[in-house]
């Protein structure tokens, strides 16, 4: 027979065991997303005004390579450089010619990214975007594309694109995603993020995935365990 305080002693114990090992819960979400109207287009980053309750809020930033369009309505730029043999995938990381988008997680939460959607554009002939990101590495490299769009739209309104991760990715740190834009060697050429037209007021960016809370570490539960059994020692 177990005494009250026994019972008490070990009901408490499961529950603590129960919170700690108990599977961690994951919902699918949009993690952070930007509608940019309304914004002037000079603006050196914008924060997400939509976030899931699961992430912090987020901003957008441009690369150092990329100056301020100043399009109302977009998060536009220009090269801050001329390749006169024309922008590639090479010269746009080493010349940071990139949109930046910085993911953070709740305390301890997790969130995966599976599809990062916007409205692009790039003027003048089009160009290509390619998304990287802090887990996989910024380059040239096969193994840092996570995916490139042709960005054919010869308009600042834009079009829509998707990049669908054939491998999503899983973390539980501030992640960066890195947009390269690239294309003509027109250092005027016009690319970025959003439309100009005042009718476009839907998501001009999204990033997609789900969000979980954290699982105890090994050692976190084994602390717990060794609680267990010097509880039920006393018990005795």
């Amino acid at each position: 027979l177990i005494s009250s305080s026994g019972g008490r002693r070990l009901a408490i114990l499961a529950g603590v065991l129960v919170l700690a090992g108990g599977s961690a819960t994951t919902h699918a979400a949009v993690l952070n997303s930007w509608t940019f109207q309304g914004v002037s287009g000079s603006e050196a980053s914008v924060q997400s005004p939509a976030d899931d309750a699961g992430m912090q809020p987020s901003s957008v930033a441009r690369g150092t390579g990329l100056q301020s369009l100043c399009a109302a309505n977009t998060f536009g730029s220009s090269s801050a450089k001329s390749e006169s043999a024309g922008e590639t995938l090479d010269t746009a990381v080493a010349n940071n010619q990139y949109t930046s988008i910085t993911l953070t997680p709740g305390a301890g939460n997790q969130f995966t990214v599976t599809d990062v959607t916007g409205t692009m554009f790039y003027r003048n002939g089009g160009g290509q975007f390619t998304l990287e990101s802090s887990a996989t590495g910024f380059g040239s490299g096969a193994g840092n594309n996570l995916g490139t769009q042709l960005v054919n739209s010869d308009s600042i309104h834009g079009g829509t694109y998707t990049f669908t991760l054939a491998s999503p990715l899983v973390v539980n740190v501030p992640l960066e995603l890195r947009i390269y834009m690239y294309g003509s060697g027109s250092q005027y050429n016009e690319r970025g993020l959003g439309s100009t037209s005042a009718t476009d007021t839907g998501t001009d960016l999204a990033v997609d995935g789900s969000v979980a809370s954290a699982v105890p570490e090994p050692a976190s539960l084994g602390l717990l365990g060794l609680g267990a059994l010097s509880l039920l020692r006393r018990r005795k």
